[in-house]
C-alpha cells in the first residue's frame, strides 16, 4: 500500500510539472482570450464603477468612466474582428 502511494505521488508530481505553455498556443486562441478578458473587464468596470451613483454625479469622473468603457469595447471589437474574420 505504501509503495503504491509513493508511485502515485511521483506520477502526480510529473503531471503537475508539465503545464501548457501560453507561448505555444495559437494566435487564434490568444486573440480569443484577449477578447474574453476585455469583455470581462468592461463588464466589471461598468457594473462596479461606471454605474455607481458617485461616478454618475461627478461630471469629470463620469466622462472618464465612459471613455474607459468605450475603449474597452473598442479593444473587444478589435479582437472580435481578428477572431471571426479568418
Amino acid at each position: 500500500m505504501i509503495k503504491k502511494n509513493i508511485t502515485k505521488n511521483k506520477t502526480v508530481k510529473k503531471v503537475a510539472k508539465k503545464k501548457p505553455s501560453y507561448k505555444k498556443r495559437s494566435d487564434a486562441f490568444k486573440n480569443h482570450e484577449i477578447m474574453d478578458r476585455s469583455y470581462l473587464m468592461f463588464d466589471m468596470f461598468t457594473t462596479f464603477i461606471s454605474e455607481t451613483d458617485i461616478v454618475k454625479k461627478d461630471k469629470v469622473a463620469n466622462k472618464l468612466a465612459q471613455e474607459i468603457d468605450t475603449d474597452l469595447l473598442a479593444l473587444y471589437q478589435h479582437y472580435a474582428k481578428k477572431c471571426f474574420s479568418a
